[in-house]
């Protein structure tokens, strides 16, 4: 497959532009017999003229504080809950613990699932970060020709979310006239 553009996920926080990066990550694995590694992109940015060094945190302490936040940010990420069933037939529900929700300064927290789903405005974020992963997979599965009949499912998926995410604006556009 030929690529005909490359550019940053939405909301990346990254610097370098993204034909740069990409040009970067081609040579680093060329370079390393075709495999692209966490290890060999830090060493290979760690020249101060490298094309990602600016991308990375050189301070030490700083560096390990980050890491630190991003270790705990796994341990929100992959804790999971059961929910009680309300009858013995039911299927088990399972979600995770704790969902990343932003407040209306920018800044990002976690809170359960339920109190995210009780409040219109967290229950439209988590709609929203559940539609774009679906759009997501449904672009990844697109490229799996033995998936492609699960399509149609995916995007009746897709398309109930989406009333799911209407239906929320609208709740959140009245409480806010009120």
């Amino acid at each position: 497959m030929t690529i005909k553009k490359v550019f940053w996920k939405e909301g990346a926080r990254v610097k370098v532009k993204a034909e740069t990066a990409h040009r970067e990550l081609e040579r680093i694995k060329k370079d390393n017999e075709g495999k692209l590694r966490a290890r060999d992109i830090v060493y290979n940015s760690k020249p101060k003229n490298a094309p990602l060094h600016n991308e990375f945190e050189w301070n030490t302490q700083q560096a390990a504080q980050k890491y630190r936040e991003d270790q705990a940010r796994y341990v929100v990420r992959v804790l999971k809950v059961e929910h009680e069933k309300e009858k013995e037939e039911d299927i088990a529900i399972v979600t995770r613990a704790y969902v990343q929700v932003e407040d209306e300064d920018g800044d990002r927290s976690y809170t359960t699932m339920a109190h995210a789903l009780s409040d219109a405005e967290l229950k439209h974020q988590v709609l929203y970060k559940a539609h774009k992963a679906l759009v997501s997979a449904k672009r990844e599965i697109s490229e799996i020709s033995e998936l492609s009949k699960e399509l149609e499912k995916l995007d009746q998926i897709i398309a109930h979310v989406d009333v799911l995410l209407k239906k929320e604006e609208t709740s959140i556009t009245k409480q806010a006239n009120v």
